[in-house]
């Protein structure tokens, strides 16, 4: 079948859709039910081959550890676009759905990416709409969105299984990208209205991963605390010498810095000597992003020396500053208001 117009199109995309709505929110909850961080999305990326496998979509595997790369091929290979969904879940122990030995939950809502994306897969897939496209859609289920257990991945990229701690700089290290001219993708947000809502994205700070280490020397905190060196006082002056510093910043940079204490000592009588700690440092820019990393880390590392302890820091490659493509933009919008009447 041949000749069908553009409204034509998706008429028949959006009927298939609507159909296989039951299954697609099927999807979501089996992958809600069963959350994985990053880089260990091991029965999440079975699914999704799962279901490649049911749609006869070929694909390839291995893409950043989990990724998977299925394509949808048109009339021709003149473009390539890809709709991508997220595989990963975030840590969120007190969620409701959260799983109880890991504590990763889908309050992100990466779940409902996937079933986004077979979505995509499912309407184009309904008669005669292939043979209208002038390129490639390829469906693309991409891990570690969320960069999160810094430690953890940064021993896979010791071990050398990754070079970059977040699964799309990962990729394009690869060259999981080289052959796509345009991606796309969605997300969630809670709508405040009964027939839901959608927003187009605008930008994101760009960010500076941190692993951070303060030695200091062990004693007993209560009979001999003057032998120690106290590495979680290190610790505590060094995120206030940050504090200390936030007003410096300009506020059209964006400046963020938000640590958590992985380790802060082991017994209450005992002067802790060790402290691990991840952040990030975040910036609307590049430029921004170099300059306040430097200035924290003097103020982290003058936490160390007030106390005599040592402080070492681990400046790990994050996420460079979003910038979503206005064309595109304002083409989804134009297009949605139209076909939504």
């Amino acid at each position: 079948m041949s000749g069908l117009t553009k409204i034509e199109v998706k008429e028949r995309v959006c009927a298939a859709i609507e159909k296989a709505m039951p299954r697609l929110m099927e999807i979501a909850e089996t992958i809600m039910a069963a959350p994985e961080l990053g880089y260990k999305e091991n029965k999440t990326t079975a699914f999704v081959q799962q279901l490649f496998t049911e749609l006869n979509i070929p694909f390839t595997t291995g893409h950043a550890l989990t990724g998977v790369k299925g394509r949808l091929k048109g009339k021709s290979d003149a473009y390539r676009v890809a709709m991508i969904g997220e595989l990963d879940a975030i840590i969120c122990p007190k969620h409701p759905r959260a799983d109880e030995v890991t504590g990763a939950a889908h309050c992100c809502g990466h779940n409902v990416q996937i079933a986004n994306m077979l979505a995509v897969a499912i309407g184009l897939q309904a008669e005669g709409v292939l043979p209208e496209l002038n390129g490639e859609v390829v469906i693309f289920a991409v891990p570690a969105e969320e960069y999160v257990e810094i430690d953890y991945r940064n021993k896979l990229r010791e071990e050398g299984k990754i070079k970059y701690l977040g699964g799309k700089q990962q990729l394009i290290y690869e060259g999981a990208f080289d052959d796509i001219d345009m991606a796309m993708q969605m997300h969630v947000e809670t709508a405040h209205t009964e027939g839901g809502e959608m927003g187009l994205g605008s930008t994101s700070n760009g960010f500076i991963g941190k692993l951070i280490n303060y030695h200091g020397k062990a004693a007993h905190a209560a009979g001999a605390p003057h032998e120690g060196v106290n590495a979680l006082q290190a610790a505590m002056m060094g995120v206030m010498g940050v504090n200390a510093i936030r007003d410096t910043f300009k506020e059209s940079d964006y400046v963020r810095f938000h640590p958590i204490i992985n380790s802060g000592g082991s017994l209450v009588n005992v002067v802790p000597d060790y402290v691990a700690m991840e952040s990030y440092v975040r910036a609307a820019n590049v430029e921004a992003m170099i300059a306040a990393n430097k200035r924290v880390n003097r103020a982290l590392k003058a936490g160390a020396d007030a106390v005599g302890a040592t402080c070492e820091i681990n400046d790990l490659p994050g996420y460079l500053p979003m910038r979503n493509d206005a064309i595109m933009n304002e083409f989804l919008k134009e297009n949605s208001i139209i076909w939504r009447g």
